[in-house]
């Protein structure tokens, strides 16, 4: 669960680094960007837009890496091999 925060940046977007709550969600460099932006810029160097409510759903899936699924055929392939064998 990510608890709600505020903060006040000028481009747009709140960046949460290492933070216990999203350490299962983040990106191989550790971090998790999420950017909310407008079209229409109102004021230059300012804020654009305030959002008072809202929600976020993630949704993942557990991708093996290819070397993980290659170790995995290839061990499959020696205990049939050595099954075969015997």
């Amino acid at each position: 669960m990510i608890l709600p925060g505020r903060t006040r940046v000028l481009l747009g977007f709140y960046e949460l680094r290492n933070s216990p709550k999203v350490l299962g969600l983040v990106l191989p460099d550790g971090f998790l960007r999420l950017e909310f932006f407008e079209w229409y810029d109102d004021y230059i160097d300012d804020w654009d837009g305030v959002w008072e409510d809202g929600g976020l759903t993630f949704d993942y899936t557990v991708v093996p890496e290819p070397a993980s699924m290659i170790a995995l055929g290839a061990g499959f392939a020696a205990v049939m091999a050595r099954r075969r064998r015997k």
